[in-house]
């Protein structure tokens, strides 16, 4: 098979997508790699890419900068493909100078540049992670115009070596499809996962050693012999790559961007001295929905819930829509606490049925006292499905088909569903402690065996056998 892979500058990919690649090659399958600029080239320069082809999305961008879309394509839908990427810049604001010209064109240029790809090199499969920017959205708006598969590799939300495929941008459907044939492998995870969900320490495995934390060292982060090497590759980048940075649209001028990162971790490690005031302590003797808080930029919200990447609007409406009496506990992202500005707590302090929960109040005992959760993709809510908790959600997650959940575009109608939940938990106050088995029985069907991000020969080999294994085909 021909599988064309995905790489861009995220941190760790560039060398483990090359090991996929690597490991493929060797199983009999050509490779073809399509980077987004030449950026990945200098800061991981000891990861080369020597003896497969390479295509370079910049220099396309540059040579058919004024190139119309291709007749083929009129067809796909355009408008969201650079969705994701502009949430990024609005946080970074690295294109302040680019106009309407611009995006137009990058926009045709993503789409025409991964039709030429695919239809050159006869591809058969794009391989990177979930849809999560503009570069892999038009790779796979491609492929399911051209029949093709788009392999997105996802982390699990179970704590042990399972990754998920997908293959389209909502996977709901897929998961309550998955046969359930589970092997006495699953059955023993599944064992013990209802075991740490009754204990409440059933953290989802892309938690784990997330660096975005609020206990972050900041100053060991940037100031490192690590970060000095990446600056003078940065600096080497711009003088010999300047003519490209124009149409290095993902990261534009790359110290510039890294300039507004550091900026935007400063302020917020000067916020949290301030946010205390803003959170409020839950009381047992609430009654309250539960809605948990997203990290924003993140592919959860722009990608798969983009009408609601504004959560103090939404917060605001459901709010509206609360019965009387009782409260919209808005808890904090872990990792996100401090990054939303002091006007955002100021709204939603403003509230008055409205209270923001601390990151650290355990999100399990959440869970289990509340009447319901609210949510746009959280796995928080999957969590809530766990315990028996009905889930309201606003985007295409991945249990949104499941039993107990309900998939809401209609405020019209979210009070008189507020109201009915309510009078629900009152009659069915001890259901939360069962665990849903079911639930995870159907998730542990849809995800497959092996470790991402792991660059040892064993868990590549692994992870690779389940691609070929979803694929139902090898060389």
């Amino acid at each position: 098979m021909n599988y064309l892979i995905l790489i861009n500058n995220a941190p760790d990919y560039r060398e483990y997508f090359i090991n996929l690649g690597a490991e493929l090659k060797q199983r009999g399958h050509n490779i073809y790699y399509a980077l987004d600029s030449r950026l990945t080239d200098y800061l991981y320069k000891e990861h080369r890419i020597d003896n497969d082809v390479k295509i370079y999305f910049s220099d396309y961008f540059k040579t058919h900068y004024k190139t119309p879309l291709f007749a083929e394509l009129e067809s796909i839908p355009r408008n969201k493909i650079l969705f994701a990427d502009k949430e990024r810049f609005y946080f970074y604001p690295i294109h302040k100078d680019k106009f309407h010209d611009y995006w137009e064109s990058l926009n045709v240029n993503l789409l025409n540049f991964f039709f030429e790809a695919l239809t050159k090199y006869k591809i058969d499969v794009v391989l990177y992670e979930n849809v999560s920017n503009a570069f892999a959205y038009s790779a796979y708006l491609i492929c399911q115009q051209m029949n093709k598969k788009y392999i997105g590799l996802a982390s699990s939300r179970l704590p042990y070596d399972l990754f998920e495929i997908h293959t389209e941008i909502d996977v709901s459907s897929s998961v309550v499809a998955a046969p359930l044939n589970l092997s006495d492998e699953r059955v023993q995870i599944l064992n013990d996962y209802v075991l740490r969900v009754k204990n409440k320490s059933a953290q989802p495995a892309y938690m784990i050693g997330n660096t975005t934390s609020v206990k972050t060292n900041y100053l060991k982060r940037y100031f490192s012999m690590a970060k000095l090497n990446k600056f003078f590759k940065l600096i080497d980048y711009l003088i010999k790559e300047r003519n490209e940075i124009f149409y290095n649209f993902q990261n534009g001028n790359p110290l510039l961007l890294s300039i507004y990162y550091a900026k935007r971790n400063l302020l917020r490690r000067i916020r949290l001295g301030f946010l205390q005031r803003y959170i409020c302590a839950s009381n047992k003797s609430d009654k309250f929905f539960l809605y948990p808080l997203h990290f924003h930029p993140e592919a959860s919200t722009s990608v798969l819930s983009p009408d609601y990447i504004d959560e103090i609007s939404l917060i605001r409406k459901i709010s509206l829509s609360m019965p009387n009496g009782v409260f919209l506990y808005v808890k904090e992202h872990p990792n996100a606490f401090g990054y939303n500005t002091i006007d955002f707590y100021q709204q939603l302090k403003m509230l008055s049925n409205v209270k923001l929960i601390g990151y650290s109040e355990n999100t399990f005992d959440l869970i289990i006292r509340s009447i319901a959760v609210v949510t746009l993709t959280s796995t928080v809510g999957y969590e809530a499905l766990l315990y028996n908790k009905p889930v309201i959600v606003f985007g295409d997650v991945f249990y949104k088909r499941f039993p107990g959940c309900y998939f809401f575009d209609r405020f019209a109608s979210l009070e008189e569903l507020f109201t009915t939940l309510l009078l629900e938990s009152q009659l069915k106050k001890d259901q939360a402690s069962e665990v849903n088995i079911a639930i995870i029985q159907q998730y542990l069907a849809f995800v497959v065996d092996g470790n991402l991000f792991i660059n040892e020969k064993a868990e590549i080999e692994k992870v690779i056998t389940s691609i070929e294994g979803f694929l139902g085909c090898k060389a």
